[in-house]
């Protein structure tokens, strides 16, 4: 049997946008994807610690925050814990 241990992985893009005055303009995204959230344990206090030495603009949260509905109230319970230090 096979365990897979949920990870957190950071990485960086740049990309560079030309204004039309063909100035460059930067925007730092933070973006967090998947986080299935079903408890708050190890995993998600180390993502939480990573998302806090983050330096951003904007911050996107994206896909799935839970697995099934009879836990979508304790995944948006733990999605409002995870985010409200922001």
């Amino acid at each position: 049997m096979t365990v897979l241990r949920p990870r957190v992985e950071i990485a960086g893009h740049e990309v560079r946008i030309e204004t039309p005055h063909g100035a460059a303009c930067a925007v730092r995204i933070a973006h967090i994807s998947d986080l299935h959230l079903r408890r708050w344990d190890a995993v998600s206090i180390e993502a939480q610690a990573r998302l806090l030495t983050l330096d951003y603009d904007v911050l996107v949260a994206t896909g799935d925050f839970g697995n099934f509905r009879r836990h979508w109230q304790s995944a948006a319970d733990l999605t409002k814990r995870f985010f409200e230090p922001l």
